[in-house]
């Protein structure tokens, strides 16, 4: 593991800019079986092996068995399909092994087979990527969810699927299924600061929770679901599923801002319905949006939100890195 440990730093310095800002996170549990299809051409990594590159025609079939999560590749078109095993260790989908293999070339699924992964390459395939990667029809939600990727599979009472997200297309999609349809920038703009602390400062403290024994965060630290915040819906906006240019303009411009308390995460929770109708310190959507439509900034609805506190700038490079080690420490 020391070998792998230099590499992963490497790494790290080498795409600080990227893998500085992914969040785990758990985004279908306990799965009894899942077919993917991909957007773009990509590899199966699996210990210190990968197969690919895989032509993006050719649709992954996953299944949990007493053997671990088994495998088979099948290409949508030709029907042709092949078996490549089980594994109890994590299995990681990707769309880049770095410059020593070019996924233009996909390879024939009758020549697809193991291959050891190149030490240098070894730690390149996991940072979070931009564009649509991978979908499936999600159990919990009745429909095709798309995700940017990468994801890990790990098995346990089936199959658990992690997205490694970059962390502002985490936020705008949470904006987008908690205000999608809203008007106001600034309402907008209050909730994507609530959504982006809200989520480091859960990274932070299942991080602290994970440290001290808890066996729940070992490889993730935000579920998509209500239960954190709702991030595997992709409601649709003008029939289009990606969000509004709105939504998207208001995570953009608030980019970095976090609420602080005491130059630390604020702990912050938020709701429907009015203050007066929650508990105490249970921050009000209903009346962001009424705030902001009476012409108050996003900065002043929050600090009245959230007594004591302000808005301010944070750098999650150090907590999203220690998140993103503990998808490696797995293979232990």
């Amino acid at each position: 593991m020391k070998n792998a440990c230099i590499g992963l730093l490497f790494v790290l310095l080498f795409h600080a800019g990227v893998w500085g800002h992914s969040v785990n996170v758990l985004i279908a549990k306990h799965v009894p079986r899942v077919n993917l299809s991909f957007s773009q051409n990509y590899a199966i990594v699996i210990g210190k092996n990968f197969y690919g590159p895989i032509s993006s025609q050719n649709q992954l079939r996953l299944t949990s068995g007493a053997d671990g999560i088994r495998l088979t590749v099948r290409n949508a078109q030709t029907k042709v399909h092949k078996n490549l095993g089980a594994s109890k260790g994590p299995i990681f989908l990707v769309r880049s092994l770095g410059p020593g293999i070019n996924f233009n070339w996909p390879k024939p699924l009758s020549s697809l087979k193991k291959q050891p992964l190149p030490p240098f390459l070894k730690w390149q395939q996991f940072p979070s990527q931009k564009g649509a990667f991978v979908s499936f029809r999600h159990p919990s939600y009745g429909g095709t969810i798309t995700y940017n990727g990468p994801l890990t599979l790990f098995a346990k009472k089936g199959i658990n699927i992690v997205e490694t997200a970059e962390l502002e297309n985490y936020v705008t999609h949470v904006v987008n299924c908690e205000l999608g349809s809203e008007s106001s920038l600034h309402a907008l703009k209050a909730q994507s600061v609530i959504v982006r602390t809200f989520a480091l400062y859960m990274v932070q403290n299942r991080l602290e929770s994970r440290q001290q024994g808890n066996p729940n965060w070992k490889f993730f630290q935000l579920l998509a679901s209500p239960a954190d915040q709702a991030y595997n819906c992709r409601k649709r906006v003008n029939d289009q599923e990606l969000p509004s240019d709105l939504v998207k303009k208001a995570a953009r411009e608030t980019a970095g801002l976090v609420l602080l308390k005491k130059n630390a995460l604020a702990k912050v929770q938020y709701n429907t319905g009015s203050a007066k109708n929650l508990p105490k310190g249970v921050i009000s959507q209903d009346d962001i949006i009424r705030k902001a439509h009476a012409g108050q900034t996003y900065t002043a609805i929050l600090r009245a939100a959230v007594p004591g506190s302000k808005v301010g700038r944070y750098n999650p490079s150090a907590l999203c890195t220690q998140a993103l080690k503990t998808l490696f420490q797995q293979k232990k």
